[in-house]
């Protein structure tokens, strides 16, 4: 984490994703309570890590941080 050029932003955007994640695996476990009707959101390890990295390359590539393209890509695309 701390070989970002911003760590304390990386830090901060990695632990709201992976508090999302928490929730969204924790909540499964009810079933289709509490959700849209039958709608289902899944929100893989795999889904975590890829975000983690688009996280960090956005950060890396970029002076300001594009939560637009961060929102996009973690909720839509992943």
């Amino acid at each position: 984490m701390d070989s970002s050029k911003n760590p304390e932003v990386f830090k901060k955007l990695l632990f709201s994703v992976t508090l999302f994640h928490a929730l969204l695996k924790d909540r499964k476990k009810f079933g289709p309570i509490g959700w849209n009707s039958g709608s289902t959101y899944d929100f893989s390890d795999n889904d975590l890590t890829v975000t983690k990295d688009q996280i960090y390359m956005l950060i890396e590539e970029s002076e300001q941080i594009q939560i637009t393209v961060l929102r996009i890509l973690a909720a839509v695309i992943n």
